[in-house]
């Protein structure tokens, strides 16, 4: 009895040593299995965030852009404007678009384009530029049709080796002058313009009372004269053709023809409306566009590229600051302002909505007080009166200060303003320049412009405006590209309303009165550049505080999504140039430091 006692204590013992030894074992696996889970969920979330970093710091698009020429508008605008949508804008080497026109660099300039296109997403090509080395040259005998015809084979090249890069291609459609770079020029381009246009009128229109006219001019320019400006046309015509059939043969996705400085008639209006009946014939409609203006093309396809990329249709609304654009046709333009604005629209990759919709932008247009042409459009081209911009400035300042209170209350509600000035050719209302600086406040704009004639400043301003709002709406990356994408916007911003208002109304006068002082030439200030550049900086420099203090401090949005901001510390000017030696265009380059980045 005492044994079976002893017997069942020794079971007991080792049956609770087995279960005791057991649970041991099996905390020690449930612990093995929840440090296995532990680490499994570290290392997937590890991995996580790994591939999110990798989505994150994903290269920036990359867009290859072969300008129409070497000018601020069609190299430092597209690049600008594309930094601000978050775009690497790759331009050719300055040696390759400065004013060449022999055949070995047209061909330089084609191998260029094959050497970097690998490493881009995504192709804008001028044809003049590849044709004949530029817009000016474009309008010269220097090239032959089958010459031409030659040099845009590199376009079929690129589609056929990347048939789903986006390639978009533009041509301008001749204006009706030549190009006026000396003032000696001025009187050729005057006759010349007017014998086209009374051309037209006579011959296509049947104005016969204009005929007596028309003799008198050809007599004048003589026959040579008017032979080879006739062939020369003819060849950039055809140039247009082969571009609208490429399209429709899929080998560019989208075309625009950019009507040149131009007039209601002329020579280039029959040329104009046979290239939209071709269009219409090919039923490409929707893949081609046709606008008034040709400098600001690259930065309006610089947003048709983002607006593709992100897949999206910006919607602008138009409101009217004088005469609507319904009604109104502007200088050196021959549709009403209305369409031209549609038109450019259009091709940025944006949408119009009606009065009563509401849209992803407002966009404001100052426009004259009457539909009465603007006689004196060649004088603004040339020079600035700022005593007539001073008398304007009186006339309408309460209808700049109602102007401005509805701007001011659509920014306080959040809404995405651009202000265009298209009141005058290449001269930007003084009063509107001077309230948006000292009361609207530039940075508070998505984009300003009053750049050249109605077509440039509308297609500068939408290009801008889109490629900013894609970026900030549907676009934010790293914290360091929403930081470049800032500074190029704001550095536009500066370079806008310094050369279209700044300079044009408060340097430019003094500037040509200095060049007249000094014996010099406004269209060839070569021989007295440094002279000349340092008197403008001086000026400018008078008109730079005001500016500096206006903006240093103010807020930008770096990132919509993460709510980010900082505050611009400071900026300075890092070049001022005239880089066709003539004041009729400069070139401003502005650093904007930042600092004080919040996220919320």
């Amino acid at each position: 009895m005492k044994i079976n006692h002893i017997a069942s204590l020794v079971n007991f013992i080792l049956i609770s040593l087995i279960v005791l030894l057991g649970l041991q074992f099996q905390t020690q696996v449930g612990y093995a299995e929840t440090n296995a889970t532990s680490d499994n969920a570290k290392a997937q979330k590890q991995d996580n965030a790994q591939a999110q970093n990798q989505t994150e710091t994903k290269p920036q698009p990359r867009l290859l852009v072969v300008p129409l020429d070497n000018r601020p508008a069609n190299t430092y605008y597209p690049k600008k404007v594309g930094q601000a949508g978050g775009v690497e804008v790759i331009l050719p080497p300055q040696s390759l678009i400065n004013h060449q026109t022999a055949s070995d660099t047209l061909d330089q300039l084609s191998a260029w384009i094959l050497e970097n296109s690998d490493d881009v997403d995504g192709f804008i090509i001028s044809a003049d530029m590849l044709t004949d080395g530029g817009l000016v040259d474009s309008r010269t005998s220097k090239q032959t049709t089958d010459g031409a015809l030659q040099q845009l084979q590199i376009i079929k090249a690129l589609k056929e080796k990347y048939p789903t890069k986006p390639l978009y291609v533009y041509d301008t459609i001749q204006r009706l002058a030549p190009t006026v770079l000396k003032d000696g020029n001025l009187e050729k381009y005057n006759l010349i313009r007017d014998w086209a246009i009374t051309y037209d009128e006579v011959k296509n229109l049947n104005k016969i009372g204009q005929t007596t006219k028309l003799i008198q001019l050809e007599t004048k320019i003589g026959s040579n004269l008017i032979d080879e400006y006739r062939q020369i046309r003819a060849r950039n015509n055809t140039i247009n053709a082969t571009l609208i059939d490429w399209t429709k043969q899929g080998y560019i996705d989208y075309l625009v023809l950019g009507q040149d400085d131009a007039n209601q008639t002329g020579l280039h209006r029959e040329e104009h409306e046979n290239l939209i009946q071709k269009i219409n014939f090919s039923n490409i409609q929707h893949k081609v566009s046709v606008f008034d203006g040709a400098d600001e093309v690259d930065v309006i396809l610089v947003s048709r590229f983002l607006s593709t990329l992100k897949n999206y249709q910006t919607s602008f609304k138009i409101h009217y600051l004088g005469v609507s654009g319904t009604e109104w046709i502007s200088p050196f333009d021959h549709y009403t302002l209305q369409t031209n604005i549609a038109k450019h629209v259009i091709a940025a990759g944006g949408i119009i909505v009606s009065p009563s919709q509401q849209a992803n932008i407002e966009v404001y247009v100052n426009t004259p007080n009457t539909l009465a042409k603007n006689n004196d459009a060649m004088q603004n081209l040339l020079s600035t009166n700022i005593e007539k911009n001073d008398e304007a400035t009186v006339s309408i300042n309460d209808e700049v200060s109602q102007a401005v209170a509805e701007i001011k209350r659509q920014i306080a509600n959040g809404k995405h303003v651009v202000f265009i000035d298209v009141e005058k050719v290449n001269q930007a209302n003084q009063a509107y320049g001077d309230a948006i600086i000292n009361d609207i406040g530039i940075t508070n704009l998505l984009s300003y412009s009053a750049f050249n004639t109605a077509g440039n400043a509308i297609g500068t301003a939408i290009g801008h405006a889109n490629s900013r709002f894609l970026y900030l709406e549907k676009g934010p990356q790293t914290p360091d590209i929403d930081e470049s994408a800032a500074k190029g916007h704001i550095e536009f911003l500066l370079n806008s309303i310094s050369s279209d208002h700044i300079y044009r109304n408060k340097v430019a006068p003094k500037t040509e009165w200095y060049v007249r002082y000094i014996g010099g030439n406004a269209w060839d200030i070569g021989p007295m550049k440094k002279s000349v550049l340092f008197f403008t900086n001086e000026q400018f420099n008078k008109e730079f505080d005001l500016l500096h203090a206006k903006v240093k401090g103010s807020k930008v949005l770096l990132s919509k999504k993460t709510g980010s901001t900082a505050e611009i510390e400071n900026f300075s000017i890092q070049k001022i140039d005239m880089p066709w030696n003539r004041l009729f265009e400069i070139e401003f380059d502005f650093g904007v430091n930042l600092k004080d980045r919040n996220e919320k």
